[in-house]
């Protein structure tokens, strides 16, 4: 799909594809997917490898996870744009900071980043960073 201002889909429109896109694995992990993006929130960056790399990060976390609440957020500040992936189950904290380096390069291509924090009482959240020229509709 190109990326112009007549067919570039809404951040939500891409979370909810790739939602859609994953409800028989996370039917199978006992999961589920609660988007909270914003419905104004859109994208400056290429959408097809914005879709690869926020659906592997959900895929890495769908498999490493069992009978979660994946909800995915999103927070527009100046020109970037954060999504948040946030799960509570501390197990696989470690295992998804391995799985995920190979995705930094992916977001760095994008002028982005993916970084992870983990607390105990909130569990792990993955936020991945984009520029973002376009940021509302």
């Amino acid at each position: 799909m190109k990326n112009d201002s007549t067919t570039a889909r809404t951040l939500k429109q891409i979370v909810t594809k790739l939602t859609e896109s994953f409800m028989p694995l996370t039917q199978e992990r006992h999961s589920f997917i609660v988007n909270h993006v914003s419905p104004k929130v859109m994208h400056g960056n290429d959408e097809n490898l914005l879709s690869l790399t926020l659906g592997t990060l959900l895929q890495n976390v769908i498999m490493l996870s069992r009978e979660q609440c994946i909800q995915v957020h999103s927070t527009l500040s100046g020109d970037c744009t954060y999504i948040q992936v946030h799960c509570v189950d501390p197990k696989f904290y470690n295992t998804l900071q391995v799985k995920n380096s190979s995705l930094q390069l992916a977001a760095e291509k994008m002028g982005g980043c993916i970084s992870m924090s983990y607390d105990s009482a909130a569990g792990t959240t993955i936020a991945f960073s984009v520029a973002n020229q376009r940021k509302v509709a």
